[in-house]
């Protein structure tokens, strides 16, 4: 009867062992169908793929180590969402290490940035940043009059509310 008890704990065991592999493969591909929906390039792909890594907070991790390609595709996909969550993923993103990737992310923010409300305030809440590629970043996509937002309605104005509330702004 000992016996008997201690294969069925090893049987059970080894059920439970199979099933979190089982879920941590599913994820995984799951996650990697994400990123190559991302790189896509087809933004009915890209914006379902995108929503979901940002509402999961594993936009950053999913992307991490990919070909630089990869990381520009998915900022690309950023564009292709368009909305203040996707400012704020971008303002995050531009602490890629490699240039082109922030580039990239540069022409995201001074093409999105400005389109609503939401978005400018979390374009401007960028400029609070510590890291200097953010605030080089937000600060481009902010003052490039010829191709980003430049003074455009109402984005001069957040500026202002923002340095005289936060007088270290």
């Amino acid at each position: 009867m000992q016996s008997v008890r201690k294969y069925l704990n090893y049987l059970i065991f080894g059920a439970v062992v199979l099933l979190v592999v089982g879920l941590a493969v599913n994820h995984s591909r799951h996650m990697r169908s994400l990123v190559d929906a991302l790189a896509s390039g087809n933004p009915e792909l890209q914006k379902p793929a995108a929503t979901e890594l940002i509402d999961g907070e594993q936009f950053m991790d999913s992307i991490t180590g990919e070909p630089i390609s990869t990381r520009i595709k998915a900022a690309q996909a950023l564009e292709a969402l368009g909305d203040d969550k996707a400012v704020k993923q971008c303002i995050a993103f531009l602490k890629d290490p490699d240039k082109p990737v922030r580039d990239q992310i540069v022409h995201t923010l001074k093409t999105m940035g400005w389109k609503t409300p939401k978005n400018v305030d979390a374009l401007v809440a960028g400029l609070k940043e510590g890291d200097p590629y953010v605030r080089k970043g937000t600060i481009d996509s902010l003052t490039n009059a010829t191709d980003g937002i430049g003074p455009k309605p109402g984005v001069v104005a957040d500026i202002v509310n923002m340095m005289k509330a936060e007088a270290g702004a």
